[in-house]
């Protein structure tokens, strides 16, 4: 007996994180262009000024904090804490978080390490 549904199974082989990035990403722009999902979602030291992922305004701050605190764990901004200290508050603010927060941290480590060039 399978622990999910043929039907279940056929959606997660067939998943496309396309499909996923333009029904649930931030439209990111330049002026009044759009930006393609691809050139902004990739690595990136500097900090994030919104979500990358569609979330209600109130989530929008903690969404932030989360980023910053990956970017300090990964070196990629100073901190003052010991590393280790960074991935730990980012899990104390994503564990207990909704599904929308937990799906934003999820996407932001998918960023930071798409074309990152330290492994």
């Amino acid at each position: 007996m399978s622990w999910a549904s043929e039907e279940l199974i056929q959606k997660i082989i067939n998943y496309d994180l396309n499909t996923y990035y333009n029904s649930n990403l931030q439209e990111k722009r330049s002026f009044f262009k759009v930006i393609p999902y691809e050139v902004h979602f990739k690595y990136s030291s500097e900090m994030i000024s919104s979500p990358l992922t569609k979330i209600s305004f109130e989530l929008q701050k903690v969404a932030i904090k989360i980023y910053e605190e990956l970017l300090t764990y990964m070196g990629d901004i100073r901190g003052k804490l010991k590393p280790y200290e960074y991935v730990k508050n980012h899990l104390k603010l994503v564990i207990n978080s909704t599904e929308d927060l937990k799906d934003e941290a999820y996407v932001q480590i998918l960023k930071q390490i798409k074309d990152n060039s330290d492994q």
